[in-house]
């Protein structure tokens, strides 16, 4: 799946999910399905141990 309001990254064994709404980050009905697909797709990966939400530089609210 393609996201457009969050960003999905995987880099040694941790998971970044960052809300990509600026400028106050808003948790839409589309936003929370991105990172609901997001978590169960990271739930599948048995090398990833850990998960961080994060926000886009630059936004004033997480």
């Amino acid at each position: 799946m393609a996201y457009k309001e969050i960003q999905l990254s995987i880099t040694d064994r941790v998971a970044r999910i960052t809300i990509a709404r600026p400028p106050l980050n808003v948790l839409t009905i589309s936003t929370m399905k991105e990172m609901a697909d997001a978590i169960n797709r990271i739930g599948t990966m048995s090398d990833v141990c850990a998960i961080v939400f994060a926000a886009v530089p630059g936004a004033r609210a997480f």
